[in-house]
């Protein structure tokens, strides 16, 4: 039976479909200052419970938990960040870049994204909630349980 059964075909290797942020070497992306990311002011909740369900550890859950506000306007973004734990409130804005589909959000920047970034991601919007996917972290350039849980684990609302 074995010999009449013919040979399966060999599989192509996968091909990469392009660098989705940007490399060290890579000129830097401008920020969006054409309004092509859906500008506004969002949302979200972020709850320890979630984080730790997600992968994180309970030091990240702890400093990380609490209501996020993120505001994209004329290629800057400002987030903002209020503790669950203790209801310290942090700040930090820059630029934000749009190319093939990502956003690079890199606070602490100027007037760019550079190989210096806090997060890439795949971005869609439904309605008044935009949705990101596919994060990645902007030291490492990769995916990581933790920024997914953080950015990508529910829609940020808009509240503007």
């Amino acid at each position: 039976l074995k010999s009449e059964i013919p040979r399966p075909a060999p599989l192509e290797p996968c091909k990469p479909t392009g660098d989705p942020a940007p490399a060290s070497d890579a000129a830097p992306l401008q920020a969006d200052t054409a309004g092509v990311f859906a500008e506004g002011v969002y949302r979200r909740s972020i709850p320890a419970d979630l984080l730790l369900a997600k992968g994180a550890s309970q030091g990240d859950a702890d400093n990380h938990a609490g209501i996020w506000t993120m505001t994209f306007k004329d290629g800057e973004v400002t987030i903002e960040d209020v503790l669950t734990r203790d209801g310290r409130r942090s700040t930090d804005s820059g630029p934000y870049c749009v190319a093939g589909g990502r956003v690079t959000v890199a606070p602490g920047q100027r007037d760019q994204c550079k190989a210096s970034f806090l997060f890439s991601a795949e971005w869609s919007l439904d309605g008044r909630q935009l949705l990101f996917s596919k994060v990645l972290e902007g030291q490492s350039a990769q995916p990581t349980t933790f920024f997914d849980a953080l950015w990508a684990s529910a829609p940020w609302v808009r509240v503007d």
